[in-house]
């Protein structure tokens, strides 16, 4: 309220006019007073503008999210729509009034909190549907107000509800190429995406892998693999191969095997590729340039870059365009947990076998070699949940195996030549979620010969010996390798000598003997020579894959004295440039196969043909010395049986009754009495039978 006063205006008359009417100068100064109060109180009022100028939506990216109808003060309800993806949205409301205040609202006027304060403008997180947002204009005088309706409704989430890494709700906006285009019959593309696993401690399990197909069908050999990562990121090895559903465009789910796990804190790949060969077998996995994930377990990460290869490449290429894709699992927790988390073998030596792949928790599968000398491993697999999980062997069959040696650490298997399947089954704190094993153990078969006396055949590989003249320097190499027969009084007969070549030149003059020993142990003349065909390696891998064995047979009338010393020596029996041959060697001191008192590898000698100097070498050829032991005979009869006397210079034979058989031992014989000598002649069954004569007493005659 204005105060009344006075207000002097200047006039010489105290009447003031100017063509108005007269007025006495204090009315007027009244009038004006009150006119200026006015004026002023009008300008101080608060404002009752309460509405916006202005009213946008953005999405995540910023860019404008369109409202129905355009916008227009004087309207106050809107609808807007929004893909899945959107899952928070930016108001951006204008005042038409500085003064005034705004407030966000929800659906049942409770004040909304901006999800990112940080922000421009107030952030808002939506739920799949309806989301209803209110945007309350107060006036400056607090009294007038209007309430702006949005009702934003967010398209339903494509994630399912076990979903560990998903954007299948990201833009559809790139095609990937898996398997061989038509108009590419020379490249056939492999897709991967990596992937990281989370922290829970006993890691995941892997339920299903979710893609977005497009022009794919049956033919085209859709296959979906989980691949491990190695640690310059690329794959690395198959772990499993998901299940195809029908194949056809759109999004498809791809099941895990069954009790498929992931490590935690593990890097992994989806690999998409094509079984099917020819040129248009090819599919398209739909993908995006986007970085977001729609779903997103803790700890899971998705790279921001593909890896694409041709088949025939060892390179893989990164592109910024990933997969449209859902990975679907859960937690492992105690009770359900069927993991190794070890798995190791030994062999009967204790020391450790190993396998392939390497051992991680993720893979059931795996695969070693054993030599023929392997006939036991101990097998010993540790549970991750060692307290509460349980760990049985079984056999392919599924069949529990026993322990073929309870007293000693971990389960002993016996292993049989070629393929041993042994399942570890592990079964989970539940009683019921378990998770098999698999390691197959291929034992080589034994390349020792039943009749062999003595042999190494059986032993590692170590390197590959030359024998003859390879090269200037090397002139006339020879090899040889010594063995001591056992104590068989007969002796033995040899009969034959094998040796594993590899490699040989024309007109190599492979040959193969048998020489006897100096008393300092060294090869001293040759006793036998023997001879044979000579078989070579299909391949140029190691004789534990590919060693075919020569075999060189002794002479008819080769024996060996019992408690001797003797050498198999390998040489050329040309002296020229070149002629040469190689053979497979060990370093092993072991020995395949020795019958009774024999022994080998003592003597270990490489040298210069007819020089008699020999060195000893560290490694030896791969030898077998076959033959048996001489047994004496139990033949103790008779062929034939005559009796003669002289009949004045003629032996006249005396005739036996009955006549002579084998079978028979009592025989009468007439002689006339003038016969007063006669001559007996027994011929043996066996040589070595010796025949002595009694009288009726028994007393040698």
């Amino acid at each position: 309220m204005c105060a009344n006063r006075d207000v002097l205006l200047p006039a010489a008359d105290g009447w003031i006019s100017s063509g108005w009417p007269s007025f006495p100068r204090a009315v007027l100064a009244q009038s004006l007073a009150a006119f200026l109060c006015f004026a002023a109180t009008v300008a101080n009022a608060a404002s009752t503008e309460a509405t916006l100028s202005a009213l946008s939506l953005k999405d995540r990216d910023g860019d404008t999210v369109a409202v129905s109808p355009g916008f227009n003060a004087a309207t106050t309800s809107y609808t807007a729509s929004v893909p899945a993806r959107v899952a928070r949205i930016t108001i951006e409301a204008t005042k038409s009034d500085d003064g005034a205040g705004v407030d966000y609202l929800d659906g049942g006027d409770s004040e909304l909190t901006d999800a990112d304060g940080v922000k421009d403008g107030f952030q808002v997180d939506l739920e799949a549907g309806a989301n209803t947002i209110e945007v309350k204009v107060t006036a400056e005088d607090t009294v007038n107000t209007t309430t702006y309706t949005v009702v934003v409704t967010r398209a339903a989430p494509m994630a399912s509800a076990d979903s560990l890494l998903s954007n299948l709700d990201e833009s559809n906006d790139a095609g990937i190429d898996v398997g061989t285009p038509v108009d590419s019959p020379n490249v056939d593309f492999t897709q991967a995406i990596r992937f990281q696993t989370g922290s829970n401690e006993r890691g995941y399990n892997l339920t299903s892998v979710k893609a977005v197909l497009a022009n794919a069908s049956d033919s085209d050999g859709v296959r979906v693999r989980i691949f491990g990562a190695r640690s310059i990121g690329t794959p690395y090895i198959s772990f499993y191969t998901l299940n195809n559903p029908v194949i056809s465009d759109g999004t498809l789910t791809f099941t895990a095997p069954e009790s498929a796990t992931l490590r935690k804190n593990a890097g992994y790949f989806v690999v998409f590729d094509s079984t099917a060969s020819g040129a248009d077998n090819d599919y398209e996995i739909r993908g995006t340039e986007s970085e977001f994930l729609n779903s997103q377990a803790v700890g899971w990460t998705l790279s921001e870059d593909r890896h694409a290869r041709n088949t025939d490449s060892a390179s893989w290429t990164t592109y910024s365009a990933v997969p449209l894709i859902e990975i679907n699992g859960d937690a492992v927790v105690q009770a359900t947990d069927a993991n190794l988390n070890a798995l190791r073998m030994r062999d009967g030596n204790g020391k450790l076998v190993t396998y392939s792949p390497f051992f991680d928790s993720s893979i059931t599968s795996y695969a070693t070699k054993a030599s023929p000398k392997v006939d036991r491993i101990t097998v010993l697999g540790t549970a991750s949940n060692d307290g509460g999980a349980t760990v049985e062997y079984l056999d392919e069959d599924d069949q529990l195996l026993t322990d073929a040696d309870p007293d000693t650490e971990g389960f002993q298997v016996d292993l049989e030549a070629g393929a041993n399947t042994i399942n570890v089954r592990v079964t989970a704190e539940d009683g019921s979620t378990t998770r098999t094993y698999t390691m197959v153990v291929t034992r080589r078969a034994s390349r020792v010969s039943a009749d062999a006396l003595a042999s190494n055949l059986d032993e590692d590989f170590s390197k590959r010996l030359f024998v003859g003249n390879l090269e200037p320097g090397k002139i006339l190499r020879v090899q040889a390798l010594g063995f001591e027969t056992g104590g068989n009084d007969a002796g033995y007969v040899l009969t034959s000598v094998k040796i594993l070549i590899w490699e040989l030149s024309s007109w190599a003059g492979v040959r193969v003997r048998i020489f006897s020993s100096t008393a300092e142990g060294n090869p001293d003349s040759s006793l036998y020579a023997l001879s044979g065909t000579i078989v070579l390696p299909t391949t140029d891998q190691g004789p534990e894959e590919s060693a075919r064995i020569s075999t060189f047979d002794a002479p008819a009338n080769a024996t060996l004295e019992p408690n001797t010393r003797y050498f198999v020596v390998l040489d050329s029996k040309f002296s020229q440039l070149y002629r040469y041959y190689k053979v497979w060697g060990t370093k092993s001191d072991d020995i395949s196969k020795v019958a009774d008192g024999w022994s080998m590898n003592n003597f270990r000698h490489t040298g210069i043909r007819d020089s008699g100097v020999w060195t000893t070498a560290d490694e030896v050829p791969f030898v077998e010395v076959a033959g048996h032991a001489i047994v004496p005979s139990s033949d103790a009869t008779l062929t034939d049986l005559g009796l003669t006397w002289d009949d004045g210079g003629t032996a006249t034979d005396i005739v036996l009754d009955p006549t002579f058989d084998a079978s028979k031992t009592a025989y009468t014989a007439a002689v006339a009495n003038a016969v007063d000598q006669i001559t007996i002649a027994g011929i043996k069954g066996d040589s070595g039978a010796r025949v002595d004569y009694f009288d009726g007493a028994d007393s040698a005659l």
